[in-house]
């Protein structure tokens, strides 16, 4: 009998492939014999190592990709003739560009899953249709976004839970961190996140991520870490300066913020408090209780089935907007957001914890 060979093409976006890993996993159990290919940026295949954890490997190859050919990854269009060798039974399509789809019509899969969407639907042999209320597309999260694909193959999409792992390598890169600040692994640690990749106007005024810091500190006694990557290292680093408590600091003091690093920190916290973001996905799947901070985004959109988290948002009659900088100026749907509530949202689920 002939092997299913199916290719998965994963997003692009750290919190998206987060929100994909219920659909692999059930990809998996339903074809526990086929041979499972990713396609991935780079940066995902580091969020995905050790996701499965003791559970049969997720995916049996892994080919990367990135807009650019780089060591190590093809470009896109690269990816043809690797794929045609491997005379693909399906490929399933968590993206939804125009460019999968030619791809894998070009691949020449015998089968191409994926929605009907951006121009691409006569690529397509399995053409799912974006859900919608009228002409308007219905709110669903993306969680259940993708898993409609692996229902479209006969698996099993009951299971909704997000999933990621964490290596040997990265609790070292933590124990290393902790060692370099001087946090106790015996004290509740809040890990704070304010960035985002894509739009400014979901960032938290630094004003008010400094105040959390130094009240989580000094009202409660507990530890702060600020989250950060490159991009905001010299930021965060600088509040730690000002904030100038033993129990406040800054993921930035290290000299390299791999990905396997942030999933090692947001493992062990006590509670993550971010914005609507990678982190935010990547804390969630790791099983930890997040408070999700939402300004011009819509939570209907990503919700997730885990620990629940908590949202905390504005009631304005302009948002969600998902625009970027705010049309009105004014950016009140962060601003807004007081510091007492976000504390209070994190006493609660350090309690919570307490008590299970």
């Amino acid at each position: 009998m002939e092997r299913t060979t199916i290719c998965v093409v994963l997003p692009t976006w750290v919190g998206d492939a987060c929100l994909a890993t219920p659909t692999l996993r059930s990809l998996r159990q339903a074809f526990p014999r086929g041979h499972i290919l990713g396609v991935m940026r780079p940066v995902i295949k580091d969020v995905l190592d050790k996701a499965w954890g003791d559970e049969p490997a997720w995916l049996d190859e892994i080919l990367l990709f990135n807009k650019r050919t780089q060591a190590g990854a093809t470009s896109r269009w690269g990816l043809i003739g690797q794929l045609r060798k491997r005379q693909l039974s399906v490929m399933v399509l968590l993206t939804n560009s125009l460019w999968s789809a030619a791809v894998a019509r070009l691949a020449g899969a015998r089968r191409i899953v994926g929605y009907d969407r951006d121009a691409r639907g006569w690529l397509l042999s399995d053409r799912l249709p974006v859900p919608r209320d009228g002409k308007v597309p219905s709110p669903i999260s993306p969680v259940d976004y993708y898993l409609q694909l692996a229902d479209r193959l006969g698996a099993d999409v009951s299971d909704r839970r997000m999933q990621l792992g964490v290596s040997d390598l990265d609790r070292q890169l933590a124990d290393e961190l902790w060692n370099q600040v001087g946090f106790s692994t015996s004290v509740p640690t809040i890990v704070i996140n304010s960035g985002s990749a894509t739009m400014a106007t979901r960032l938290w005024p630094e004003r008010k991520i400094l105040e959390l810091a130094i009240r989580i500190a000094r009202d409660l006694g507990w530890q702060a870490l600020l989250h950060c990557g490159p991009a905001e290292r010299e930021s965060i680093n600088a509040l730690v300066q000002q904030a100038n408590d033993p129990r406040v600091a800054s993921m930035g003091c290290m000299s390299d913020l791999p990905i396997g690093l942030s999933k090692s920190v947001l493992q062990r916290a006590a509670v993550v408090v971010s914005t609507d973001s990678g982190p935010r996905h990547m804390a969630v799947a790791l099983n930890r209780p997040v408070v999700t901070l939402f300004g011009p985004t819509d939570p209907i959109w990503t919700t997730t089935y885990n620990i629940p988290e908590v949202v905390i948002n504005e009631t304005l009659s302009c948002r969600p907007c998902y625009k970027s900088p705010c049309p009105l100026l004014h950016h009140r749907c962060m601003q807004d957001i007081s510091v007492d509530r976000v504390l209070a949202a994190i006493q609660v689920s350090v309690g919570k914890q307490a008590a299970a």
